[in-house]
């Protein structure tokens, strides 16, 4: 009954995923873990993001602002590695807490305010590498990556696009890293199969839902899924 009630979670969260290109993961793991267990959990969701994130990157490659993607995953990169060295040096709960204060309150004057604010370069570059310190520490860095996204990507297609081409790249090497610490199990490959089927189906509801909604009914809906990942940092 667990396996299947992941699997409702999966393909709800990824026909979230393939409308934003982000919050697949976000959504999924918390209710993955009660269910499966955080192994099998992250290791799912890992892969099922992954395959998901691909056939946007893929169909839509046309749309993927190449220099951005380099950007973001070059400083993300860096980001992740601070944070491996960083790992078990700094107060865990104290940092989740700024975070989260800080994602909700960009997201409510995203939302709300709408008041724009010019940030220099090398702050949106900060940004970036905090969006990879605070992924390889706690798995959730996307909402920082979206902030900075959401600056530089105006137009949604090439928002969504890109950004699941920067998790193409990220998650395929957390997958690789998963393989090498023996993370991949029989029972967990054999939900991973039949994760496929409702991965196809919500990836083609998502596209049709993609097609219908709005540039600013997009953008909303993208400050309101950063507001929840805001929030869940508390819980």
């Amino acid at each position: 009954m667990n396996d299947i009630l992941f699997l409702i979670v999966l393909f709800i969260s990824n026909t979230i995923q393939t409308v934003t290109g982000f919050a697949g993961s976000l959504l999924s793991v918390p209710a993955g873990i009660k269910l499966v267990g955080y192994e099998n959990a992250v290791v799912i969701v890992n892969a099922f993001t992954f395959l998901s994130c691909l056939y946007i990157a893929v169909r839509n490659f046309r749309d993927v602002k190449l220099k951005e993607l380099v950007l973001m995953v070059s400083f993300m990169l860096i980001g992740m590695s601070a944070g491996t060295l960083a790992s078990g040096m700094v107060s865990g709960r104290f940092l989740k807490n700024i975070y989260g204060a800080m994602i909700i309150l960009i997201a409510c004057n995203k939302l709300f305010i709408k008041k724009e604010f010019e940030f220099p370069n090398w702050l949106m570059l900060i940004t970036l590498i905090a969006a990879g310190f605070i992924h390889e520490l706690f798995a959730s860095g996307g909402a920082l990556l979206v902030i900075y996204a959401s600056v530089s990507l105006k137009d949604k297609r090439r928002f969504r696009a890109t950004v699941s081409s920067v998790w193409v790249v990220l998650n395929l090497i957390l997958a690789i890293q998963h393989f090498a610490s023996s993370m991949y199990s029989e029972y967990n490959v054999r939900l991973l199969a039949l994760s496929l089927i409702p991965m196809i189906f919500s990836a083609i509801a998502g596209s049709v839902l993609f097609e219908k909604i709005s540039k600013k009914a997009f953008f909303n809906g993208t400050y309101v899924l950063l507001i929840i990942s805001g929030a869940a940092v508390f819980v």
